[in-house]
């Protein structure tokens, strides 16, 4: 039996429709913890988790959040190339006709070139979101033990400053959970292409759902899109008010 094999999926710009208010949060929680870092020494002694909170809030604004962005440029560039080399080959598979039976080197050959494009983008793709998929597992893991802490321990200034927000970083981490499972699938598939165990005939390219997949590249250019454009606008704004005197909590 012929492997069926995954082009693409609209989960892998998942975390890119994750509501703005989400985004808000973490970035909100990411400031305030930041904002408080003179009174570090008076923190640390009431909450034992705030050094490695600390420490990876800067690296949330430092390089996960602008990671995220440069992720959301690289889906742009990897949807336009499939969609380019794909609605291509869909054409001239469609102008053959049904009468034609046995496919044509050069469409043999530009469908190899196809499938490398994909396979090469796709591993790249892959590789970078792994390493970013790993600092926003410790970002929650941090994030959620602090929050334990906080709240055994009952102290209501730090519960109003810091405030939880494990409903706003568990969508993210369900998010990037479900691109990264898709990522291993179609590099998997890709792959198994690439390694030549599969005939590239007309039988093949006709079983592959082309259009499913331009279908699905299209949505997640567009999504995207929509997220680069919304954190070109909002790239850590204040979207946290400096509402509470520091002072009366942290002294």
């Amino acid at each position: 039996m012929t492997r069926k094999i995954g082009l693409t999926s609209n989960s892998l710009a998942a975390f890119c429709v994750i509501p703005e208010s989400a985004w808000n949060a973490i970035n909100g929680r990411v400031d305030r913890v930041i904002q408080v870092e003179p009174c570090s020494e008076t923190i640390s002694k009431n909450l034992a988790t705030y050094p490695e909170l600390l420490v990876v809030c800067h690296r949330w604004k430092d390089e996960t959040f602008l990671g995220l962005a440069n992720q959301s440029r690289q889906l742009e560039t990897y949807s336009v190339q499939a969609i380019n080399d794909f609605k291509d080959l869909k054409d001239r598979l469609t102008n053959l006709g049904d009468e034609v039976t046995v496919l044509p080197d050069d469409i043999k050959q530009q469908a190899k070139n196809a499938f490398s494009n994909l396979n090469r983008s796709s591993i790249e793709l892959s590789i970078s979101f792994s390493a970013l998929a790993k600092q926003i597992e410790d970002f929650h893991d941090i994030n959620s033990r602090f929050d334990g802490e906080v709240i055994s321990k009952n102290i209501s200034g730090y519960i109003i400053w810091f405030g939880p927000f494990n409903k706003s970083s568990s969508d993210v981490m369900n998010a990037i959970g479900m691109a990264m499972g898709e990522w291993i699938a179609i590099t998997s598939d890709l792959e198994y292409v690439a390694s030549e165990q599969i005939d590239i005939d007309m039988p093949f390219l006709l079983g592959l759902d082309i259009d499913i997949a331009l279908d699905s590249w299209n949505q997640i250019l567009n999504e995207a899109k929509a997220f680069g454009e919304w954190q070109k606008e909002v790239l850590f704004r204040d979207s946290v008010k400096n509402e509470f005197p520091v002072i009366n909590f942290f002294e």
